[in-house]
């Protein structure tokens, strides 16, 4: 059941971002909502994990599209325009990017300097990275 969860969510995702969430944290619907990062990042993580490299590589990169001139993100972004929305810089949407970048080049078979990614230490990646226990 623990594999089928990436592929039903990439099944129901668009290629590069989340849906929309309906409303914002008050509740209320007048504010315009964006797609959050950490659900995308998310999935690309469990992609690479799951032995999907190929899908987590693209829609990584597309995530990288959304980076601005900085290489900065907000925490939400526009899926019809690409405009940034909500806090920005947004901390949580950074780490997010960089911990994908790391559990991709893991499954890619690139390892990291330290130890293995956290999800990894838990327990045997389904990936050829690596790492083997």
């Amino acid at each position: 059941m623990l594999r089928e969860t990436p592929r039903d969510a990439r099944d129901r995702l668009p290629t590069d971002l989340p849906a929309p969430s309906d409303s914002n944290r008050s509740g209320r619907r007048d504010r315009r909502s964006g797609c959050r990062l950490r659900g995308s990042c998310w999935l690309v993580n469990a992609l690479a994990l799951s032995g999907r490299v190929d899908d987590a590589r693209s829609r990584f990169e597309a995530l990288l599209e959304y980076l601005s001139p900085l290489g900065l993100v907000a925490e939400e972004i526009d899926a019809e325009t690409g405009a940034h929305l909500g806090n920005f810089p947004q901390a949580f949407s950074h780490i997010g990017i960089v911990n994908s970048a790391l559990y991709l080049g893991y499954a890619l078979g690139n390892g990291t300097p330290g130890p293995a990614p956290m999800g990894i230490r838990l327990g045997k990646p389904i990936v050829n990275g690596t790492h083997s226990q």
